[in-house]
């Protein structure tokens, strides 16, 4: 049973990260998720920093803790499949790039808010924007 585990043990690797990382990636709907930009905003968001980090942190206890990998999860640690993990993810995030790609280039957005809406938007943006630099409160 030692590669059926192994075996379990990479594709439960590769689908808990792939969440993960889909997180990150459902940010934007449109944008690209991958570039210098927002990758400099990647620890912006506290909660979404802390979930990925204690979903990674599970994974590898799930994977690596004797006794509870054997005999409850059914799966072992692995070592050159990290390798096969990895690839994947990567085709992963490429796929859904390029889907994101496509949607830019090729639909247009949706665009379904009344006259009212965009209103109450602009009012609420200016105000937050006013609120937030500190100034024009009496």
């Amino acid at each position: 049973c030692n590669l059926v585990f192994r075996a379990r043990g990479a594709v439960f690797a590769t689908l808990t990260l792939g969440i993960l990382l889909h997180a990150y990636n459902c940010r934007r709907i449109r944008g690209p998720m991958w570039n210098w930009r927002m990758l400099k905003r990647f620890h912006e968001n506290k909660f979404l920093m802390g979930g990925f980090i204690s979903g990674t942190i599970l994974c590898l206890l799930c994977m690596y803790v004797p006794g509870l990998n054997t005999e409850v999860l059914k799966m072992k640690g692995i070592s050159w499949e990290w390798g096969i993990v990895l690839i994947t993810l990567l085709v992963f995030l490429i796929i859904s790039e390029l889907y994101k790609f496509g949607k830019r280039r090729f639909l247009k957005p949706l665009t379904v808010a009344t006259e009212e809406q965009v209103r109450l938007q602009r009012i609420w943006t200016e105000s937050t924007l006013i609120n937030s630099s500190g100034g024009l409160e009496k």
